[in-house]
Formats: structure tokens, C-alpha cells, sequence
């Protein structure tokens, strides 16, 4: 009954006269319970999914294999529910319907599916010919609905219709003379699927009518004493015909004694027509509350024809209501079918953000003196008016994606995100620093950051997910940037040989290579895996501090050939000390650097030149000074025109400056694969290493297990150049 009534009403206020019968049957574009029993030639027609042109005889005519649903109508086919939705993908803009006039639109359904919220899915409409919408609102705030999806109200209302789940109903009669075009844009990053149906008329309308609008408006938090704009700029002739209101409260107790104002073809300092109270203009009463059996006031909710009141959770009165910074959430409606408020020119809509001071439970309305508010405030203005009308403002921004006021969460949120996003560009441009040898003072920084692309890349991705799910644009465009540096570093990494086929005939030079950190039960699990891989040579760091040339015999039976230096040119002790072993190691020989394990062996099997290094790690500027001058001085002792193998643990990754001077290719790809820390290899550090060069093919390269050391040994097989001579260890 209360749709018929707005038919009714709705009739008059398009054409502004009296209530008369109806004698023009072409004029029945707006049915009414005065007219539903008089024939008309007025033609009735429907846009959805399933006719998307509203044309005669076009509906279910969806090919199955273009269809939405094509999946559940596999077995029935053409005309049975092929295309009953419509997919719009991020950032797309939809035609939801476009036709010719003249006639109305008598009323839209319409739901949605999919993960964009309904602040960012934009319904516009286009009258006529004109280039700007005249109806440019987010879909839930339309349909009174806008604190998003799961928190949609009961609406039972002359104009708006909200029923159970997110049924969107619209009986506002909009006409148009030359055409209409509807349109849906998904500014969110998410998948946006509607279900609708637009239903109209053709007929003429009555030179007198005017077209619909409505308009969004949002003030996340409002500054006290600021007044809330509903509608400014309307130029023309028009009526105003509703308003719905979403009210965040933050403030203790009532938020609205703010009066409503409407400033009236050139109303300047004080308007026409003046409220006395937000909830006096959506038709309540007293803070919309009541007291059930002598208990604490309750807030009360309701919908009627022409307005209601909703509360999205019920408040503790004597609690939650008045405590400081909780939110609390209300939509409100008041639809001005039977008092249209008419201007000739201009038109302009205010409300005032107004509560009490010092307001309690004990004292509801505190002090008795009124308290600018900072509530978070959105709106919808409905009217009609003769085009062309004014550009409307742009819409707020909702590329962080909050369908609500920022509360104290959901700005700690913000800044959480924007500190981790920002932390993990800057990092990563950080990092830039090294591979672009900007040096320097903080050169030391820059080589620290520089080896933890993956794990940046791992944060940035993490994030930039979070902050895309929590709808923060502005933090996961930030992260995902870093996300796109890194990936550029990890995946681009070159320098690396994956296994391949041997020559046929080939001979092969094997390698084992290992950090023991000082333990002998990792040099006894080492030794052993070295063995049955059939190691050639076997490289050894942090070697324990009780293994003695006197007892090598008894670990490397076959190796005879054993490097052990075990103090510094000057006669200290090394700290940490390497160890070479193979079989006819030639020219032997040992640096020393700075630092106390500052040591490079080098030597050659046959023709193969042989380096283990083990620099120190860069724990303060000096160390990565000694580190980077032992790994440079690697090139020195490598003619790299001859086969030559290079192992150790060179404290560097592959995205190192530092690491970049050894000459070589890497055996095996390390962008994926850490071996230190041992216990979290998969998402440690690559600064082990097996670089080679001068001929020799990579055939055979593995990460070994966990040896009880806090790095993972290396494996590695080399066939030899066909033209190399015989006298080589290896098969």
C-alpha cells in the first residue's frame, strides 16, 4: 500500500497540480490506486541481466556459452536462467541499461555479489543527452543502506525498500524525455557481481515534469563547529524530495540536536525554512528513545512511509552510550513525498552536528548547554529539478576503502599500515643504494640491505594484502611498489648455471663445501656426506678449534693433500679457521687479511684452480671492509681463461656489490634457496656459494640436509673440458 501511495504522490509532485482523474490514458506513466483500472497505451518494459536492451521479445535470449550462469544451466540450456547476473570487473564502469523515450522509471531492484563493498560501487544516471549524471551515489547509500555489506536495515518505506538479506528496491518515478543511461563503476579492487532489474514505461510525460536527482556527500570526521553540508550549488527550478542521513557518533550521550536547514533561492545568512532537531526531521522524538518497565532508556528503531530510524547495533545506555570514542552507527530516512520543498532558483541543505556538554548517564543532557560534535557524517540528497543542472562535487574518495567513519581502530590500522608499507619501500630503495655503489658514509647499511630481497618481497606482498583487504589504497599501492622493485632483483637475478648434460666421454671434478661453525659432530656428518658423494675436493670454514694436522689422516683418508692454516702472519691464532683437502692439490697456498678470520686458500687440482675463502661477516663497517678486500682479491689469484671453482661462504648474497667482484658463474640458482640460517634455509640467506668458470659444465649441484651447523653444505659435480689434460683427480 505504501508504494501505491508514493505512485500517487509521486504523480503529483512530477507535475506539481492536484490530485484529478485521469483522462489522457497516454499520461498513466506513474500508476496509481486511482488509475490502476484504466486501460493505457502506455508500454511497459524491463532491463536485466537476461534482456539487457528492454526490447520486445529480447529476454532469455543469452546464448549458453555467453551466459553468467552458464555453469548451472548446463543441462537445461537457452532461456532457463543462462545470464540472470552480471560480473564487473575492478575498476570497470557498466551500462547497466540505456534506451529511448520518452517515459519513466517506475522502479529498480537490484542486489550484489562478489567482495567490492557498496561505497565503492557507484550507481550514475543520465538523462536525456546531458554529459554529467544527474543520480551519481554509491549503490548502498541510494537504497539507505550505506554502512555496507552484512549491515543492511529492514526498510519498509513509500520510496525505499530494503528487504531481507540486501534486497534494493527503488519506487522513486523518474521520467525521461529522450533516453536514459544507467550506469554501475567498481572502483574497488575487488569483484563486484549485481543482480537487477530496471522497470519503466514508455509514454509521454507532462511538459511540467522534472527530473530526478540525488546526490552523495561524506565528512569522515566533521571539525567542531563546522556545519554539514546535505546539498549546496543547485541551480534551478525543483522540489527537494528526501534525505537519508548515516550518523557516526563518537561523542558520550546524544548527538542530535543539530537543526536542518533549507536556504531558499538566494538565502544567504539564515534559511527559509529551519528544523529544530535532527531527530525532529526524521519524524522522531527524543533521542528516538524510550523507557521499557522502568528500565534505562532503549533507543527504539522504525520505518515507515515517510521516514525512519535505525540503530546498526543496539547501545548499553548506561554503558557504551555515553562512553568516550565508542562509535555508534544510525541511518535515518525522511522522504518529502507529501511536503516537497520548492525553489524557483537556488537551493541549499545544511545540518548542524550538535550534542550536549558533559553529557552521563546521570546527566543525559549534562551542563544543559549544546556541544559542537565531530561525528562522522554521509548523506544523500533527493530531488527533482528542470535541467540542465549544476556539476556535482567529486565524490569523496573511498580508495582506502572505509564504508564507515575512521574509528580509532581502523585509523591505528591506517598508521600501522602506512608505517610497515612505507617501512618496506624505503628498505628496499635503501637497498638500491648498494647495487648503485652509493657508497659513503651509510655504505655499510646499504650493503646490509641489499641481501634481503626475498624477504622484502615476502613483506611487501603480505602488507599490500592486508592493506588491500582492509581497503588502504594508499599503503598497498606504497607496498606493492616495493613488491615490483624486488620482484625485478629476485626474478632478474642472473649470473647462475642450473645442471645440465655432461659431453659424452666427459671426466668430473667434485665439491663439497660447508660451514661447520665450530662443531665437531657437523665436521663428522659433513666429512661422511662429503665422502659418499665422492667429493674431490672438500672445503671446510669454521673448522673446530681442537682439530689438529695430526688427526686430518684419520678424517680425509683419501685426500691427502690438506690445507690447515691455523694462525696469522703475525703469529696469532685464527678465530675461525678454513680448511682445503683433495687429492694432487698443486701449488698450494694461503693469504691472510685483516680480522680474525680473514683467510683465503688457494691452490690447483691438475689444471682446475681451486679457491675457499671465508671472509669475515660484516657485522660493522671494518669487517665489511676486510670482507669485500678478501673477496676481491679472489680475482687476482683466478686466471679466468682456465677452469677454476671457487667455494665458500662468502657472507654475501648474490644481490651484494661485494659479492658481484668474484669472478664466475654460480652453481645453482640461490634466489629461492637460503643455507643460512640452517633451521629456516627456505627463508634464509644465500651466502654460501660454488662459483666456477673456464669450461667447465655445471652437472650436477645440491643443497645438503641439516648437519648441525647453522648453515646447509653445498654439492657439486663439473664436467671437465674435453681439451684439458689428463693428470686431474676426479673419474
Amino acid at each position: 500500500m505504501k508504494h501505491v501511495l508514493a505512485g500517487i504522490a509521486a504523480l503529483v509532485a512530477l507535475t506539481g497540480c492536484t490530485l484529478a482523474p485521469v483522462t489522457d490514458d497516454n499520461a498513466i506513466a506513474v500508476p496509481g490506486v486511482n488509475s490502476l483500472y484504466l486501460l493505457s497505451s502506455a508500454q511497459s518494459r524491463s532491463i536485466s541481466p537476461e534482456n539487457l536492451t528492454g526490447e520486445v521479445g529480447m529476454g532469455g535470449r543469452t546464448p549458453l556459452e555467453q551466459g553468467s550462469a552458464k555453469a548451472a544451466a548446463i543441462n537445461l540450456g537457452l532461456g532457463w536462467k543462462v545470464n540472470p547476473y552480471v560480473n564487473i570487473a575492478a575498476g570497470e564502469t557498466f551500462v547497466m541499461g540505456e534506451t529511448s523515450g520518452p517515459g519513466v522509471i517506475n522502479h529498480i531492484w537490484m542486489t550484489t555479489g562478489g567482495t567490492a563493498d557498496y561505497r565503492s560501487s557507484i550507481l550514475r544516471i543520465y538523462w536525456d543527452d546531458e554529459t554529467t549524471p544527474s543520480v551519481e551515489v554509491p549503490i548502498g547509500d541510494f537504497f539507505a543502506s550505506g554502512w555496507g555489506r552484512g549491515q543492511e536495515p529492514l526498510i519498509d518505506s513509500a520510496t525505499i525498500a530494503v528487504n531481507s538479506r540486501s534486497g534494493f528496491n527503488s519506487f522513486w518515478q523518474m521520467p525521461f524525455r529522450k533516453k536514459f543511461r544507467m550506469t554501475m563503476e567498481n572502483r574497488s579492487s575487488q569483484p563486484l557481481v549485481i543482480y537487477y532489474q530496471i522497470d519503466y514505461t514508455l509514454a509521454p510525460v507532462p511538459a511540467n515534469a522534472a527530473y530526478f536527482h540525488a546526490q552523495f556527500r561524506m565528512v569522515d570526521r566533521m571539525k567542531e563547529k563546522d556545519v554539514y553540508t546535505i546539498l549546496d550549488g543547485v541551480k534551478g527550478h525543483g522540489h527537494y524530495v528526501g534525505t537519508w542521513l548515516g550518523h557516526g557518533a563518537f561523542t558520550p550521550g546524544w548527538w542530535g540536536e543539530g537543526e536542518i536547514k533549507f536556504y531558499i533561492d538566494g538565502d544567504t545568512d539564515f534559511p527559509t525554512i529551519n528544523g529544530t532537531g535532527e531527530e525532529d526531521y526524521f519524524l522522531g522524538s527524543y533521542s528516538y528513545a524510550k523507557r521499557r518497565n522502568g528500565g534505562a532508556p532503549e533507543e527504539i528503531n522504525y520505518s515507515s512511509a515517510y521516514a525512519g530510524f535505525y540503530a546498526l547495533d543496539a547501545t548499553n545506555w548506561l554503558t557504551d552510550y555515553f562512553k568516550p570514542g565508542y562509535e555508534r552507527r544510525y541511518g535515518q530516512y525522511r522522504w518529502h513525498v507529501m511536503d516537497p520543498v520548492r525553489f524557483r532558483d537556488s537551493l541549499r541543505v545544511t545540518i548542524q552536528n550538535l550534542g550536549w556538554t558533559d553529557a552521563s548517564p546521570q546527566r543525559p543532557i549534562g551542563d544543559r548547554t549544546y556541544k559542537a560534535l565531530e561525528d562522522y557524517l554521509a548523506s544523500v540528497a533527493y530531488w527533482y529539478q528542470a535541467e540542465p543542472h549544476a556539476p556535482f562535487p567529486a565524490l569523496p574518495d573511498d580508495g582506502d576503502g572505509d564504508q564507515a567513519p575512521t574509528t580509532s581502530v581502523s585509523k591505528a590500522t591506517r598508521l600501522i599500515l602506512w608505517s610497515l608499507s612505507g617501512l618496506v619501500l624505503g628498505l628496499t630503495l635503501l637497498a638500491l643504494g648498494d647495487r648503485l655503489d652509493l657508497g659513503g658514509r651509510i655504505g655499510w647499511a646499504f650493503d646490509l640491505l641489499s641481501h634481503w630481497p626475498r624477504h622484502l618481497l615476502l613483506a611487501s606482498l603480505v602488507i599490500g594484502g592486508v592493506a588491500l583487504w582492509r581497503r588502504k589504497r594508499g599503503p598497498a599501492i606504497t607496498a606493492l611498489a616495493a613488491a615490483v622493485i624486488n620482484v625485478v632483483l629476485v626474478i632478474g637475478l642472473g649470473g647462475f648455471a642450473r645442471p645440465q648434460a655432461a659431453p659424452e666421454g666427459a671426466r668430473f671434478i667434485r665439491i663439497a663445501s660447508a660451514n661447520v661453525h665450530g662443531s665437531p659432530p657437523a665436521l663428522g656428518q659433513f666429512v661422511d656426506l662429503a665422502h659418499d658423494y665422492g667429493a674431490d675436493i672438500i672445503a671446510i670454514y669454521e673448522a673446530p678449534n681442537d682439530l689438529t694436522d695430526a688427526l686430518l689422516p684419520d678424517i680425509f683418508p683419501d685426500l691427502p693433500d690438506r690445507i690447515l692454516p691455523s694462525q696469522r702472519a703475525n703469529g696469532w691464532p685464527l678465530l675461525h679457521r678454513s680448511l682445503l683437502a683433495g687429492r694432487d692439490i698443486a701449488d698450494p697456498g694461503v693469504e691472510m687479511f685483516d680480522g680474525s678470520h680473514g683467510v683465503l686458500i688457494h691452490g690447483r687440482a691438475g689444471a682446475v684452480q681451486i679457491v675457499a675463502t671465508h671472509p669475515p661477516s660484516p657485522r660493522d663497517p671494518g669487517l665489511m671492509h676486510d670482507r669485500d678486500q678478501q673477496l676481491a682479491a679472489i680475482a687476482g689469484l683466478i686466471d679466468t681463461s682456465r677452469p677454476f671453482i671457487i667455494a665458500g661462504d662468502f657472507n654475501s648474497t648474490p644481490w651484494g656489490r661485494a659479492y658481484a667482484v668474484v669472478p664466475g658463474e654460480r652453481a645453482g640458482d640461490p634466489r629461492f634457496d637460503g643455507t643460512f640460517p640452517a633451521m629456516f634455509a627456505s627463508l634464509g640467506l644465500p651466502i654460501d656459494h660454488i662459483k666456477f668458470g673456464g669450461g667447465l659444465i655445471l652437472t650436477d649441484y645440491r643443497v645438503g640436509p641439516d648437519i648441525s651447523s647453522d648453515h646447509l653444505p653445498l654439492f657439486a659435480t663439473f664436467a671437465l673440458p674435453t681439451n684439458m689434460p689428463p693428470d686431474l683427480p676426479g673419474n
